[in-house]
């Protein structure tokens, strides 16, 4: 048999293996991006030849996690080989197929990833927050689907939520509101996804939670906003777009910190310009009465002592 027929043969068994499990839709949706990525090409004819060993690597792989599936009976094997199916194909385009034929074989989508932990150990994440954090937007709505709880909290308060907006994943942000995750959330600090997304400077995830309802001034335990943040991480355009959508410029932390105390801490002159013409007060005391040209001098921030002096500050 031909290298050409062997191949046309293997693809022709696990396109069979895969349309029993799951939709046909689904393997032609996947089948119709990869021949139009060949036609985007030059050398139509090398770029052919590897997409379909990859293609054909990619549906071997997940046709044998669809026979362990369907395989064994016991239901302790069955959710084990459902979870480490899913949790394995997280990786590849085949993600949401394998979460698809996992729900159908009655895997629950909400057991965590690993099990759960041991006494003393960091909390497992449930796949749901895994999928989001990666980015899979494919994944996250075929497990929400499949019955995933969408604002589900964890022991340290961690949602998928959060997740998303940490690596700035505006496609899965969305995706998991439509779904009704709550964007308000906090965790065990007191941090929302907002926070996370503004300690990141992901402004287009910070735009989308905003858009969602998000509250722009709510602070974590010890009193600091998403604007505090990202103005102590110099993330300038995280700065203005929290102050456009209305935060608090003064607001000061626990211990009277304040976004320009955060910044010229840190020595970020261009976070000290964006919130003084924002009308950041210039001379507010924090604790033991350091101002914000206090804070930039004990630093030794020389050019954010400069910026400040300039604009007034004392």
């Amino acid at each position: 048999m031909q290298v050409a027929e062997r191949r046309a043969e293997g693809r022709k068994t696990a396109h069979v293996e895969l349309e029993a499990a799951i939709s046909t839709e689904t393997v032609d949706e996947l089948r119709s991006s990869v021949e139009t990525a060949w036609e985007r090409e030059g050398d139509a004819e090398r770029l052919r030849a590897r997409a379909v060993d990859t293609w054909e690597g990619m549906l071997k792989r997940a046709q044998r996690m669809l026979e362990r599936i369907r395989s064994t009976r016991d239901p302790a094997e069955l959710q084990k080989a459902g979870l480490e199916a899913v949790s394995a194909a997280s990786r590849d385009a085949l993600c949401a197929m394998a979460v698809q034929a996992a729900a159908q074989q009655g895997v629950d989508v909400n057991t965590r990833a690993a099990g759960e932990p041991a006494a003393g150990e960091e909390p497992h994440e449930r796949l749901l927050r895994v999928a989001a954090k990666e980015g899979l937007v494919e994944t996250v709505l075929a497990l929400v689907k499949a019955g995933a709880e969408v604002s589900h909290v964890d022991n340290q308060g961690r949602t998928a939520l959060s997740a998303a907006a940490g690596k700035g994943h505006v496609s899965v942000i969305q995706a998991l509101i439509e779904a009704g995750a709550q964007v308000n959330l906090v965790n065990v600090w007191g941090v929302t996804s907002l926070y996370v997304a503004a300690q990141e400077g992901h402004v287009a995830a910070i735009q989308a939670l905003l858009k969602a309802g998000a509250e722009v001034d709510l602070a974590g335990n010890k009193g600091f906003t998403p604007l505090l943040r990202a103005a102590r991480l110099g993330h300038v355009e995280a700065i203005n777009a929290l102050i456009e959508a209305g935060a608090q410029v003064n607001h000061a932390s626990r211990e009277g910190v304040t976004a320009l105390h955060a910044a010229a801490m840190e020595g970020h002159v261009e976070a000290i310009k964006a919130l003084i013409q924002a009308g950041a007060d210039l001379n507010k005391a924090g604790s033991g009465g350091r101002t914000p040209l206090v804070a930039a001098r004990t630093a030794k921030h020389d050019a954010a002592a400069a910026t400040l002096v300039e604009a007034g500050a004392k």
